[in-house]
């Protein structure tokens, strides 16, 4: 939808309860990006080790290969140098980093986050 539209318009019972931007619906997720980690070893501490402005979303720990996203308040190169001291003792598979996305915006609006 992002690549269609310029404007969002959210409707509730057929009334008109918000409407702008695409570019600030997609700030009211909460966070400006999702970061996510495969990794194998084990995180010691990540509560401790995480960087300010980072919270986990969902972190879990298996014997082969474990995953761990984090929703990021808003991008810096700090954050991201923090990130990579969080994982310096894991061997890592994989990042993806992306933005937030609309329905995730959405959710948060509508109530239905997790």
């Amino acid at each position: 939808m992002e690549r269609l539209a310029d404007r969002v318009v959210m409707l509730d019972q057929g009334q008109v309860t918000a409407e702008m931007p695409l570019a600030k619906f997609a700030t009211l997720a909460g966070f400006a990006a999702v970061v996510t980690v495969t990794y194998r070893g084990s995180l010691a501490d990540v509560q401790r080790l995480l960087p300010a402005g980072a919270v986990v979303d969902r972190h879990t720990e298996e014997a082969g290969s474990s995953t761990l996203v984090l929703k990021l308040r808003e991008w810096s190169g700090d954050l991201f140098a923090a990130l990579g001291r969080l994982v310096d003792d894991v061997e890592v598979e994989d990042i993806d980093v992306r933005p937030a996305r609309l329905e995730e915006a959405f959710a948060t609006l509508s109530g239905r986050a997790r």
